[in-house]
């Protein structure tokens, strides 16, 4: 990927651990939408950013190891960064286990938006290479 990608995927991955803490937030489960976190947050999601775009310079082909090394890079953050330095929350099992639910959730949302817009980017240069041919562009991806 490129670095525009990794620019991306840090604002799509910060947008949703936003909602995702708000909305627990509004339904009463977590405490954290105060203070400074928003810093912390954006500070830990770019710190993975960059995390990934060193640990996607492996060898690896197999994207179910791709994803879970990506999920190493997120908890290494998240647990070290997050609960050991800004101390967002105690590292009691309860808490440990939730902050891991979460931020696999988040990497999934991110995950996906970053696959739906790597197809929409496919389709437009399929489109500008083939602009007069339907026969050259995939079945999926013309519509008439």
């Amino acid at each position: 990927m490129k670095l525009k990608s990794y620019i991306v995927s840090d604002c799509v991955s910060f947008t949703a651990v936003v909602l995702v803490l708000n909305a627990l937030h509004l339904a009463g489960i977590t405490d954290t939408m105060q203070g400074w976190i928003l810093y912390e947050l954006f500070l830990a999601t770019t710190v993975i950013s960059l995390l990934m775009f060193f640990t996607d310079k492996l060898p690896i082909e197999n994207p179910v190891l791709q994803i879970l090394l990506h999920l190493a890079d997120v908890a290494v953050v998240v647990l070290g960064l997050g609960c050991g330095v800004f101390h967002w929350f105690p590292w009691d099992p309860f808490y440990v286990l939730t902050s891991c639910i979460i931020f696999t959730v988040v990497y999934l949302l991110t995950h996906c938006i970053t696959l739906l817009r790597n197809k929409i980017l496919s389709r437009k240069i399929n489109r500008r290479l083939h602009p007069h041919d339907p026969e050259k562009l995939p079945k999926e991806d013309f519509h008439g």
